[in-house]
């Protein structure tokens, strides 16, 4: 048995972003400056350990979270993929279950081509909604607001999607 070729095997099959040149494909950018939103720069996410699925994104801005409203955090990081990943954004865990903030939409997509595109240069945005209680929730620059996992993803026998994005934040119905 050739261990190379089932490592490789083993990895496509696992849905892994690592293709058979040895590189990752995916990489977080800061956004351009022209697209940044606010002050600060973004801060490209990092996982917190070696076992984490998770990479944290940073919060660019001081927000009040008041019950039973939403702020909008731009984290001005962009998100480099193949056409073959997607980035799921997920609540951070300790943030929902002790302070009942979860994101708005509960769980944010970032398709691949999002990346560079013309409105916002794929300035990922995370949009935190407080549920319930009787007190705003603060959020500092620089706490941790999110985290972004990558998947592999597939696409039926029939898909004859051939539509091109044209602009950023929501606009996948907006495709020409």
């Amino acid at each position: 048995m050739n261990n190379k070729n089932f490592l490789g095997d083993l990895i496509k099959m696992l849905g892994s972003v690592f293709y058979s040149n040895g590189k990752t494909e995916i990489k977080f950018h800061k956004v351009s400056p022209e697209y940044k939103q606010g002050e600060e720069d973004g801060t490209i996410p990092v996982r917190a350990t070696r076992g984490s699925a998770g990479y944290d994104f940073i919060s660019t801005v001081d927000a009040l979270i008041y019950p039973n409203q939403d702020v909008l955090i731009w984290t001005n990081v962009k998100a480099e993929m193949p056409e073959d990943v997607v980035l799921k954004i997920y609540p951070r865990s300790g943030l929902a279950t002790k302070q009942g903030i979860i994101l708005k939409n509960l769980v944010g997509v970032v398709d691949s081509d999002y990346f560079s595109n013309i409105d916002n240069d794929g300035n990922i945005g995370i949009c935190l909604y407080k549920i319930g209680g009787e007190t705003p929730y603060e959020i500092k620059k620089g706490d941790k607001i999110a985290q972004g996992v990558f998947e592999k993803f597939l696409t039926t026998k029939e898909d004859s999607s051939l539509s091109t994005r044209i602009s950023g934040f929501g606009s996948t119905g907006k495709a020409v």
